[in-house]
């Protein structure tokens, strides 16, 4: 058997890997979080990302400077490794911490620095706003014993989370409110105003946006995933909703780099052409005739939703005729301040990764998709840019760390996922936990998924017949029961 020692989850796994083979790196290596974490931590660029990442961390820095206070900042011990390249988390929502695919980006590529803050500093992570409130990992709020707790009205669902107002957080009143206050328990309820007198408590004059108090949340939420003892000793983190980082990253490149790929894929007539030509129904990109993905940028409504967009004629126009911006330097920045547009994903990939040599932490889903879009970006560009596909090949982006570490034993004894609010309800994990997660391959913490997974990879990529093959919680509880 290849990937498993489980006959069963190592044909799921073969399926999985044929339809998506980036994959497949993950599954071969046996490394425990911790070795795993130090291979994906280690990352030392070339020389040219190493100057185009700079202005890229001044404006983190300088994000950070606005949204913690003095005080707060001194707390918070970041950039002490100044030698390394500049990688983080792309694709993980922005959002309150609930789902433990989503914290796997926080804790697996920083394992095994997370019980040593004195000695490496705290974990700085990004994350997309360009995500729905409704968005599958989070529903709109948390989870909490089996329950949901809404944060957002459901009216609100479908707006994206980047450069939303913000929001005043009296779940509790919510709750009441709809009649669903008296479905938790005493217990749950006594909880549940500790968390909401705590978010009260936070100093948001700083924040401008409903991503900014997330940020702010999290940082103050993230201790309590931890029992007393082992708080005192673990790393803080602050997940920086990156989006409008990304923007002015784009702005100061197409304004000071116009020979680069960057400017010439969106303003030189000519590349412009064939980039749209080559790149339609690439993935990651857009299927002009299918009538999928957008030109370079999302629009977004008036209601604050995704807006797909055209580029013709010299304007990109919403699909919805609503509005039109001109293609010009000018009307791109003026449309992406005024937060009308937002850069895809095609081009936030293509410019942090292949043109500044960010090294991605990713899912599966991104983990594939990134990987396809780095082979059809060094196709595209190796007659045009050669130096630029050498330094693009030196990068690894298929970085899998979205994986589930935090699991417990549910009331019929059977392996589920342990979200962070149940964790927090505990009293936090204790650092023995972490030791006994780390004392098994890291990919066995996959295999509750891989239904999931494979599920994804066939309505992507599939033909034909699906494999009728199913993983059930005996397949799998050989491999974590002594960790779970």
């Amino acid at each position: 058997m290849k990937y498993y020692p489980v006959k069963k989850l190592d044909e799921l796994t073969s399926n999985i890997v044929e339809l998506m083979p980036p994959l497949e790196s993950f599954f071969l290596t046996n490394d425990n979080i911790k070795e795993v974490s130090k291979k994906l931590y280690a990352y030392d660029p070339v020389e040219i990302y190493k100057r185009r990442q700079k202005y890229f961390i001044s404006l983190l820095q300088q994000k950070i400077k606005r949204l913690f206070s003095e005080g707060e900042r001194k707390t918070i011990a970041l950039f002490r490794e100044e030698k390394s390249g500049l990688a983080g988390g792309v694709v993980d929502h922005h959002g309150i911490l609930n789902h433990p695919v989503l914290i796997g980006v926080n804790i697996v590529p920083h394992f095994f620095r997370m019980f040593n803050r004195s000695i490496h500093g705290d974990i700085l992570t990004f994350a997309t706003g360009n995500v729905p409130l409704n968005d599958p990992f989070h529903r709109r709020g948390f989870m909490v014993r089996d329950r949901k707790v809404n944060l957002f009205p459901k009216n609100d669902k479908n707006k994206i989370v980047f450069g939303l107002s913000k929001y005043d957080f009296k779940f509790i009143e919510s709750l009441q409110r709809t009649h669903q206050w008296k479905f938790h328990s005493s217990e749950v309820q006594k909880f549940l105003e500790k968390v909401q007198k705590l978010i009260s408590e936070i100093d948001f004059s700083t924040c401008e946006t409903l991503g900014d108090q997330i940020t702010k949340i999290n940082f103050h939420l993230w201790p309590l995933l931890f029992n007393t003892e082992a708080r005192d000793g673990v790393s803080k983190l602050i997940s920086i909703e990156y989006d409008d980082i990304v923007i002015e990253y784009l702005l100061y490149v197409l304004n000071n780099d116009p020979k680069s790929f960057i400017y010439q894929m969106l303003f030189d007539n000519d590349f412009q052409e064939k980039t749209l030509d080559y790149f339609n129904r690439k993935t990651g990109a857009w299927n002009s005739e299918k009538d999928l993905g957008t030109h370079f940028f999302w629009g977004i409504s008036a209601n604050h939703e995704h807006l797909r967009m055209k580029l013709e004629n010299g304007k990109l126009r919403s699909n919805d005729n609503s509005f039109a911006i001109e293609w010009s330097i000018d009307g791109l920045s003026k449309a992406l301040r005024n937060r009308r547009i937002l850069p895809g994903m095609f081009l936030k990939f293509s410019l942090l990764l292949f043109y500044m040599g960010l090294k991605p932490f990713a899912g599966y889903g991104s983990g594939n998709y990134l990987a396809v879009l780095q082979k059809d970006m060094i196709e595209f560009l190796q007659d045009i840019y050669p130096q630029e596909v050498d330094s693009i090949k030196s990068i690894t982006v298929n970085n899998i760390t979205s994986v589930p570490v935090l699991l417990q034993r549910g009331s019929d004894g059977k392996i589920k996922n342990y979200f962070a609010f149940d964790i927090m309800f505990d009293g936090g994990l204790p650092k023995g936990y972490f030791g006994k997660i780390n004392s098994v391959p890291l990919k066995y913490f996959m295999a509750p998924n891989l239904n999931a997974i494979y599920d994804y990879a066939f309505n992507l990529y599939g033909q034909g017949k699906k494999a009728d093959i199913v993983a059930i919680s005996e397949d799998y509880e050989p491999l974590l029961r002594e960790v779970i």
